[in-house]
């Protein structure tokens, strides 16, 4: 080889590593960037899910609150799109637990709620010939079954140990996700 043929040679392999340098430093920067994004956005979305999740340990009863309910639901599409595969399974597991609980606290209602007897109700015509619905339902009733939820509500409250067992998968999880489970 020629000193001129040399020359270019180690021209050309210099900017084809500069080259190739460049675009593996660029992907390796941008797969960084992307995973610092989703890592903050994370921590956002698991401080506010904290907060609202964590209240249930203050009062057991949320367990039977569709409001509550209405709160995991509301953050399910965030945690399923920027969630770990684990995390959604720890959220996942909360969430049916939180929602078997709901359904059958409301299956109890529907059966001893008294405006559910249909015998209860009688329909008549007024001199108009306007159907009217008369309930025969007592205040006292309604308050009997008040209080009849209250009852089922003190007696069948989870206790800390269940609900710690759900939330703190679902921590650990959070942690994973966030690296700071050291």
């Amino acid at each position: 080889m020629e000193g001129w043929e040399v020359v270019v040679l180690t021209t050309v392999l210099t900017l084809l590593s500069l080259v190739v340098t460049a675009k593996i430093t660029t992907k390796i920067s941008y797969n960084n960037d992307v995973r610092k994004e989703i890592r903050e956005k994370r921590a956002e979305l698991y401080l506010s899910f904290y907060d609202d999740v964590e209240s249930i340990l203050k009062d057991k009863t949320l367990v039977f609150n569709r409001e509550y309910l209405d709160i995991l639901v509301s953050t399910k599409p965030q945690i399923k799109l920027l969630s770990s595969k684990a995390t959604f399974q720890a959220y996942y597991e909360y969430y049916e637990y939180i929602r078997k609980e709901i359904h059958l606290f409301e299956q109890f209602c529907n059966e001893n709620d008294p405006l559910n007897d249909s015998s209860r109700y009688e329909y008549c015509m007024d001199e108009k010939g306007n159907e009217q619905e008369i309930v025969h339902v007592s205040e006292w009733e309604i308050h009997d079954f008040e209080k009849l939820q209250e009852k089922y509500k003190r007696e069948n409250k989870p206790d800390n140990k269940t609900i710690s067992a759900y939330l703190e998968k679902l921590y650990q999880a959070m942690r994973e996700d966030l690296g700071s489970n050291l």
